[in-house]
């Protein structure tokens, strides 16, 4: 590491003087082939790295979207519910009382 660092910075400051010829040496070609697989392995964890966070940005929203779509379900069902129970929210002894409360109106009303 120590060695490629070395290289990367004497190799930028070559490119920076101009109009001198520089000795390229069989140790100035390996320390490129090295320091361009080092520069790919670095990108492609990046890069995996990336697709990590990606993919779990896509499992939460996911988890969330089925979340939210679980609540509205179950509001939904509770909303049924109610409205088997009674439309006036009173469940059955609401019905109850509200048939008797008819049936003892009719009764008067066929006395009358």
């Amino acid at each position: 590491m120590l060695l490629l660092d070395a290289y990367r910075k004497s190799d930028k400051q070559s490119e920076r003087a101009s109009g001198i010829d520089e000795e390229f040496t069989e140790k100035s070609m390996l320390l490129d082939d090295l320091l361009a697989a080092y520069d790919d392995v670095k990108n492609t964890d990046l890069r995996r790295t990336e697709e990590s966070r990606l993919a779990a940005e896509h499992v939460d929203a996911m988890g969330s979207l089925v979340r939210e779509e679980a609540l509205q379900s179950l509001g939904k069902r509770k909303r049924d519910k109610e409205d088997d129970d009674g439309a006036s929210g009173g469940g059955i002894f609401m019905k109850m009382f509200t048939l008797m409360h008819e049936q003892a109106k009719a009764d008067l009303g066929a006395r009358s």
